[in-house]
């Protein structure tokens, strides 16, 4: 019975590494092809130099995305995303000024009235700080009714893909934020439905920038906000067909951060962040893979269980910090948490 015990454990055995021989023969395939084939290059016509499309996750190399449409790359260097176009700051010079940051958001008719809201919490504290309000095809009624002391964009979607106008979709958000890093060096985004209720933000958030967040352990994109469910709950699992992870326990376990507020600094991180984060802005069922709902079906346990929703932008910019990271402290900041206050 012994050797006939032996010899079933050693035909399993041959069973098991034959199986996996064959399993990573054809993942090597699949990696080559998607490298020498299916090339992730695209190449610029008006430098000639040559930009990779495809994401990489940063935890292991192996794992590489769809390539996003090499169309895409003219809308990249107009934002100034890529190559010798992409001036960037570091970020403890960019700390140094408070009156260089600028804060910004968007609306649309429908949250006019809490947009109002949110920039008047804003000027509270922050009388003279440049604000700069895009609307979101923002009728004159609302236009007209605007106060002086903002500055205001509608912003031109004429540049991009019909879809950035299904505003729902949350495309605008990345593509804004890159247009005014491209003028602006620090950038403040709170979105509407937000009311700032304390003083100090900027302060607050450079005196945590300083004291902890100055190596490369650190992003130099800041939220403010930490949700109460983890990324896999409002995950939309095509989306990692463009921008794998290494683990699905990892977005289980972690807590997402806010992007309705967010510090974005032009530093060489975000700019790296930003080309990924705008190259699915401009691809839809990237932004929006199919099924995309906001509508959510929390249940008791809102880290292990899917909500069958997605959260679309922020979704997307949590995977991007997070496979970078490992951990969303690492782009969120305590510091502010209690500083603002969604009334919705």
């Amino acid at each position: 019975m012994r050797v006939r015990s032996f010899e079933a454990f050693f035909i399993l055995l041959a069973i098991w590494l034959c199986v996996m021989f064959f399993k990573r023969s054809w993942n090597i395939r699949q990696i080559r092809y998607i490298k020498s084939n299916d090339s992730c290059m695209c190449k610029s016509n008006r430098s000639s130099i040559s930009y990779d499309f495809c994401y990489t996750d940063p935890q292991n190399t192996s794992i590489i995305g769809k390539k996003f449409d090499c169309s895409l790359l003219d809308t990249l260097e107009n934002l100034n995303l890529l190559g010798e176009t992409k001036e960037v700051f570091s970020l403890s010079n960019l700390i140094q000024n408070e009156n260089d940051l600028i804060f910004a958001s968007a609306t649309s008719d429908d949250h006019f009235n809490f947009s109002m809201d949110s920039f008047h919490s804003i000027r509270k504290y922050y009388p003279n700080h440049t604000y700069i309000l895009y609307g979101l095809g923002l009728s004159e009624y609302y236009i007209n009714s605007l106060p002086d002391n903002l500055e205001f964009r509608q912003f031109n979607t004429s540049g991009y893909p019909s879809f950035v106008n299904t505003w729902m979709h949350y495309n605008f958000k990345p593509l804004i934020l890159a247009e005014l890093l491209r003028e602006n060096p620090v950038v403040w985004w709170i979105d509407s439905h937000l009311v700032t209720i304390k003083p100090n933000i900027i302060r607050n958030m450079y005196d945590d920038i300083s004291t902890n967040r100055l190596n490369s352990n650190y992003s130099s994109i800041v939220s403010s906000v930490l949700a109460f469910h983890s990324n896999f709950a409002v995950l939309n699992t095509d989306v990692l067909g463009y921008f794998p992870t290494n683990s699905m326990e990892l977005l289980k376990r972690q807590r997402q951060a806010g992007a309705n507020n967010i510090f974005v600094p032009r530093t060489s991180y975000t700019m790296k962040i930003f080309k990924w984060w705008v190259l699915c802005a401009l691809t839809d069922d990237c932004m929006s893979p199919p099924g995309s709902t906001t509508l959510c079906e929390y249940t008791s346990d809102n880290f292990n269980n899917s909500a069958n929703c997605f959260r679309y932008d922020q979704s997307i910019l949590n995977i991007l910090l997070l496979n970078d990271f490992q951990d969303s402290d690492k782009f969120f900041s305590s510091n502010l948490e209690n500083s603002f206050y969604r009334p919705l």
